[in-house]
């Protein structure tokens, strides 16, 4: 699911920057697994929107929906991979 955080960039003079999922532009990105835990697999059968599909997420609040973070189109955090060792 992809539901991008719309803000005017034009007025902000930053669309060359952000704003669309571009090569060249800065974008963060949270992938979000719809059916992370029973429960909210139960919920999601009955879901009929993306607001719908939204608001179970929120409201269900499981920190295990979230499958991936990428930061300015970079890898941050994947749910099921290995631990690495911290870097000092």
């Amino acid at each position: 699911m992809l539901v991008p955080g719309f803000i005017d960039t034009h007025a902000l003079c930053l669309d060359d920057h952000i704003g669309t999922l571009q090569a060249g532009k800065e974008a963060d990105i949270a992938v979000i697994d719809l059916h992370s835990t029973p429960l909210i697999d139960a919920r999601m059968k009955h879901c009929d929107s993306v607001e719908e599909a939204l608001f179970i997420q929120m409201s269900m609040a499981d920190d295990r929906a979230i499958k991936a973070v990428y930061v300015n189109g970079r890898l941050a955090h994947e749910r099921d991979a290995a631990p690495t060792a911290p870097v000092d």
